[in-house]
């Protein structure tokens, strides 16, 4: 799973949107956006039936909050007992 965000640079406010390829089946897909210093400032969870190339929309209502900066954001996938975990890819707020 290598997800691409995009607009990235992003402008708020603005929905982003991550497209990532999911290989097996999963259920629940949680996005995490964490600060420089990997805190994490949002989670947002979707629930449904991924498979193939997926593309997820994180609403403006919940990057309202965040400051002008770069942030990491990561994919975290789990059917059952089983779970994926993408590498941080970058995220630039602009205001």
């Amino acid at each position: 799973m290598d997800p691409a965000v995009f607009p990235n640079p992003c402008k708020q406010p603005a929905d982003i949107r991550l497209k990532f390829n999911v290989t097996r089946h999963v259920s629940k897909i949680q996005v995490r956006i964490y600060t420089t210093a990997y805190r994490r400032v949002i989670e947002e969870t979707f629930e449904g039936s991924f498979l193939r190339d997926t593309v997820i929309t994180v609403p403006q209502r919940k990057l309202g909050k965040l400051s002008a900066g770069i942030y990491y954001v990561s994919i975290h996938a789990e059917n059952g007992a089983e779970k994926a975990v993408s590498k941080p890819v970058e995220l630039i707020i602009l205001r």
